[in-house]
């Protein structure tokens, strides 16, 4: 159900359900296939990465919360708390990485761990479907229903960790949360409907009648277009981000869900990050050093000379220039190779 892109958008990690699929697959984004399976002892319905890119936690049954190393691709511990932690579906981090909320179902509450201690500090009544921390950091939007299951959209805000101002919606049947890469507004899927949110004055500017039993939400990194997973129809609905009309639907076959943030960066070629479909950025679109015009690792050997006798110039395959010392080949007797130690 849940899936999270990764590592600059190189690696998707894909949550399973059910009892004889206790695993998280970790899929490579240039050949969109599965190149490690790894068991997490647990459904997993919601991932998320936290902003240092370190680790992947996965939330989802089992009244625990699973966190996989993102370097050795490995499970590497668990946050658990009896009495705080019973039916976690989601799972989101604040931008520094310092907290990470989780929603609890169905019990209509919300974990707040500390990261680095990995222990529950507190829990908030508030939501417990989907989940997204605005980009300044100050607010947590969620959601299905608060207590009572009323129409509306809970809130948390980050200082405090306490219940913020709850957001009268159309649709009590609230499900995924997505940003948008402004921070202006939060759009939040509904059972038959998308609601959109302005965060400065928290009220609902626009909701649409689409889908049946819609699930995954998510926003594109250009903040144009909205991407709604509705499992009964097998499509994934495109929607335009500021009116939200259809622009098309994609079929997809199956029943989609893609929980959490199922689209991935955009690369932008000379910004000195190395986004997928990049092999190297080194903050430049000129070629002939070890990184294209493209931001596509350069073959052969167009690294400059540093004009040192005794290192080869060379690209990695990062495309970084390099200059590592010359090998020495030589017996003990002295030479006349500059480039040598005689020992």
């Amino acid at each position: 159900q849940g899936v999270a892109v990764a590592q600059g958008g190189r690696r998707i990690y894909i949550g399973a359900t059910g009892f004889s699929m206790f695993n998280v697959s970790i899929a490579d984004a240039a050949t969109n296939s599965v190149v490690k399976s790894v068991g997490v002892l647990g459904n997993t319905i919601r991932l998320a990465e936290n902003p240092a890119g370190t680790e992947v936690w996965a939330a989802g049954g089992s009244a625990t919360v699973k966190i996989l190393n993102t370097a050795s691709e490995t499970l590497s511990g668990f946050v658990a708390s009896s009495g705080q932690i019973f039916f976690p579906e989601g799972v989101a981090f604040t931008p520094d990485g310092a907290k990470a909320y989780v929603t609890n179902a169905p019990f209509t509450n919300v974990a707040v761990i500390d990261s680095g201690t990995r222990t529950v500090s507190t829990t908030v009544s508030a939501g417990y479907r989907g989940v997204a921390v605005t980009l300044d950091g100050s607010r947590v939007f969620l959601g299905g229903a608060g207590a009572g299951f009323l129409a509306v959209a809970g809130t948390i805000d980050v200082a405090t960790d306490t219940q913020g101002t709850s957001v009268p919606v159309a649709d009590s049947d609230l499900r995924d949360v997505a940003m948008h890469p402004d921070g202006t507004r939060v759009y939040i899927s509904r059972g038959t409907g998308v609601s959109m949110i302005d965060i400065a004055s928290s009220t609902e500017t626009l909701a649409v009648a689409i889908g049946s039993d819609n699930q995954g939400i998510d926003v594109h990194p250009d903040g144009t277009r909205v991407y709604l997973a509705d499992p009964v129809a097998g499509a994934v609905h495109v929607l335009d981000a500021d009116t939200l009309a259809v622009i098309t639907s994609i079929a997809v076959g199956g029943e989609p869900f893609g929980k959490g943030r199922f689209i991935g960066p955009v690369a932008t070629c000379g910004d000195g990050i190395v986004t997928f479909p990049e092999t190297c950025d080194d903050g430049n679109t000129t070629s002939g050093d070890c990184c294209s015009s493209t931001c596509q690792s350069e073959t052969g050997d167009p690294c400059p000379d540093d004009g040192l006798e005794c290192t080869d110039d060379a690209c990695s395959a990062a495309g970084v220039c390099t200059h590592p010392a010359k090998p020495d080949t030589t017996a003990c007797t002295p030479d006349a190779n500059e480039c040598s130690d005689d020992h």
